[in-house]
């Protein structure tokens, strides 16, 4: 059995040179599967209702290539436990005691393939209207406006419910954030529309209207010329996840997206992406298979690692970054 001091600081020592990416998003916006298909494992409970109830924190180690290690830490900032192979199971267990402030989490995250010194954080915030805590908003909030660490927020919001009170307050908050930040923290806001897959074109859903009402929202609360990245998630999910650990609901659903995704070419996501030349060459070299490219994912992901690249060469974490993704589900 480890020391708590010990494993405390093997944690830390992690954060010490990260690239931070903080996941913020509203009740059932899905985020929780988003973070899933990066890790290439379903670790972090997923549920149509509020089930992030703590922070849960991510860092990326190479070394650690079939498990995660996790330590749970309270309120008086002790490490109340630890796993070295940690489940969804314990995850969600730790993550509904109430004295439970922050869970972190090590091991590789499927979606970084290009390493440097600069390890990659996630950190799954709390939901601002999880009613379990109302201190959540708040908690949100300066997530959003940490200057300290600089992160990269993902924003995520429900394609399907837009429009909702506190998507509302948060988004105010994120255009006040990139009217101080300037130009280059405006730049590097990046917004993504998931769960594309609940739109079919045989049914008349036209994507490129649906990606101009986004569109339209977003300037109506004051984020202009946003970046606008559309993907389904839970279609890499699956991709990534063993087809022997799918459910039977699972199964039904990977067929009939890889029949949609694969049939319609409307529905190659890829082709709405605002990347690089740069990053579609690293896209090319990767030789991904087709369906997973057209489930738009591995873009977001490689514009994270573009930019994490960029942050370390030009101006070494010193300028505050925010994304925003947007998830249907």
């Amino acid at each position: 059995i480890r020391d708590n001091a010990d494993v405390s600081q093997s944690f830390e020592e992690a954060f010490n040179k990260d690239f931070d990416v903080y996941v913020v998003a509203t009740m059932s916006s899905g985020k929780s599967t988003l973070i899933n298909a990066m890790l290439g494992q379903d670790l972090l409970p997923a549920a149509n209702e509020a089930t992030t109830a703590t922070i849960a924190r991510i860092t990326d180690n190479p070394s650690m290539s079939q498990r995660f290690a996790a330590q749970r830490v309270t309120n008086d900032h002790r490490v109340a436990e630890y796993s070295d192979d940690v489940s969804l199971e314990v995850l969600q267990a730790w993550n509904n005691l109430h004295d439970t402030m922050r869970i972190d989490i090590e091991g590789k995250i499927h979606a970084i393939q290009d390493r440097d010194s600069v390890r990659l954080v996630l950190t799954d915030t709390p939901g601002p209207n999880n009613s379990q805590d109302e201190k959540h908003q708040i908690k949100t909030m300066s997530f959003i406006q940490d200057s300290q660490r600089n992160p990269l927020i993902l924003y995520v919001l429900n394609a399907s419910q837009l429009g909702t009170n506190d998507d509302k307050n948060l988004l105010g908050l994120v255009a006040e954030t990139m009217r101080k930040g300037g130009k280059q923290s405006k730049d590097r806001f990046i917004f993504v529309i998931n769960k594309m897959d609940v739109f079919d074109p045989e049914k008349g859903e036209d994507l490129p209207s649906v990606l101009a009402r986004v569109r339209k929202y977003l300037i109506e609360n004051g984020i202009f010329n946003p970046l606008i990245y559309p993907v389904s998630a839970n279609l890499t999910r699956l991709l990534r996840k063993p087809q022997h650990l799918h459910s039977r609901k699972e199964r039904g659903e990977l067929n009939s997206m890889m029949d949609m995704f694969g049939e319609e070419p409307s529905m190659n996501l890829l082709q709405y992406m605002p990347i690089t030349e740069r990053v579609k060459r690293n896209l090319q070299d990767k030789r991904l298979p087709e369906i997973v490219l057209s489930s738009g994912l591995p873009a977001v992901e490689a514009m994270i690692v573009r930019m994490r690249r960029l942050l370390k060469e030009t101006i070494g974490g010193a300028s505050p970054i925010v994304a925003g993704v947007l998830v249907s589900h």
